[in-house]
């Protein structure tokens, strides 16, 4: 109850309470002569102060008792709480591969009115911008007048999901504070994944080489675990990495060579091969092979050749 300015004004008082949770989260001022206003201040708000309040002027018109009557709404809304905020969800949390679906969850207190979530994909730690996901919200209330809110996504895991970070991010009309605190993330997601086809090169390149020449071959396949590297020639391991190098190479080292790649997870090997071929001059390589029953051969070679030449000078 509120008293009019003057020399016997009596405090303002709380009388007739149907909320009597009021007491010590209220102050009361009453009108004076330079402003007739009466004020009811809330110092701290809770759910249950969400309800009509009315304020009645009782007075005299033309000796008359009368009454203005004035009804207002109190909205309550709250932050979310994210001490109940946990981190993301993962299951399975380990040993993921390619091929499996994965299911992310993220749960807390969203607020008054109810928050939603949103969940973002980041290709990785250097990826600042990232991809919404589409998702729902599911809420339901809490033991006050808040919303508790969960969101789950399932994704089909593929080798381009390696690595990729997922955040959950409250969203709430109420939030002014925009920091980190609202959101989680998971830490990078490491997908397991048999290599794919290598990529092969030859270093120079060259349809031909002649013989002594210096080649290089290059095997590159991704996977991960990253795969390891054996090259076969004429069905004997001549490499174990991803160069094989030839140096001063002869006639009998022309052929297709092949690069295997391997690795392994979940107990299963996974290995995948491609070929490239290596052809060297046999004109020029013949004399340098370091096969012995070509050494007659090679003789007449040279013999032929010689008088060959000696006829094309003559000419």
């Amino acid at each position: 109850m509120f008293n009019p300015p003057g020399p016997s004004q009596h405090p303002a008082s709380l009388t007739n309470l149907t909320n009597p949770d009021v007491f010590g989260r209220i102050t009361l001022t009453n009108p004076t002569e330079s402003s007739l206003t009466a004020k009811l201040k809330f110092t701290r708000v809770v759910c249950g102060d969400e309800r009509k309040y009315q304020c009645i002027v009782l007075g005299l018109s033309n000796g008359v008792p009368s009454n203005i009557k004035s009804v207002t709404n109190l909205i309550v809304k709250a932050n979310p709480d994210i001490s109940s905020f946990g981190e993301v969800n993962v299951v399975p949390a380990t040993n993921i591969a390619e091929g499996q679906t994965v299911q992310f969850t993220c749960s807390s207190n969203v607020g008054l009115p109810a928050g939603t979530f949103l969940w973002t994909k980041y290709r990785g730690v250097s990826d600042s911008v990232g991809s919404t996901v589409s998702s729902t919200t599911q809420t339901y209330p809490s033991t006050d007048c808040t919303y508790t809110g969960s969101s789950s996504i399932n994704m089909a895991m593929t080798k381009d999901n390696d690595g990729i970070i997922l955040r959950c991010t409250i969203l709430q009309q109420v939030i002014t504070d925009h920091t980190n605190i609202y959101h989680r993330q998971t830490k990078p997601i490491n997908v397991f994944y048999k290599p794919y086809t290598p990529t092969m090169t030859k270093i120079p390149y060259s349809a031909i080489y002649d013989v002594d020449d210096d080649v290089t071959l290059t095997c590159g396949a991704a996977g991960n675990p990253l795969p390891t590297f054996a090259w076969w020639f004429n069905g004997t391991q001549v490499g174990s990495t991803a160069q094989l190098q030839l140096s001063n190479i002869y006639i009998d080292q022309s052929g297709l060579y092949v690069c295997e790649a391997t690795n392994y997870f979940a107990g299963n090997s996974y290995s995948v091969s491609d070929e490239i071929d290596v052809t060297i001059n046999a004109w020029n390589g013949a004399c340098t092979t370091k096969s012995v029953g070509m050494i007659l051969f090679c003789t007449k070679l040279l013999l032929f050749y010689g008088i060959l030449r000696g006829l094309m000078e003559m000419l």
